[in-house]
């Protein structure tokens, strides 16, 4: 297992792109699980299978990221409406 806590903070995009790019192909090729804590949910959702939304320490969302992306959860959360 492999965890990761913010790994795109202060990064340039390109070099965003890489390091999601390289936690997928870790993924991938490795067989590992990897958890990563991100607020930069637009690119952590184009690597990732499955998603945990958490408001205040509390999951008020999770599941598969096209269905979270879809819902209006997210804006809920960042707009302090999610309980």
């Amino acid at each position: 297992m492999l965890l990761l806590d913010e790994p795109s903070l202060g990064l340039a995009p390109k070099v965003v792109k890489e390091v999601f790019a390289l936690i997928r192909n870790i993924n991938e090729h490795h067989g590992t699980a990897i958890f990563v804590v991100e607020h930069n949910l637009k690119s952590l959702f184009s690597v990732v299978d499955r998603g945990y939304i958490l408001d205040k320490g509390r999951v008020v969302a999770d599941g598969d990221t096209k269905k979270l992306e879809e819902s209006d959860i997210l804006e809920k959360v960042f707009l302090g409406h999610a309980r």
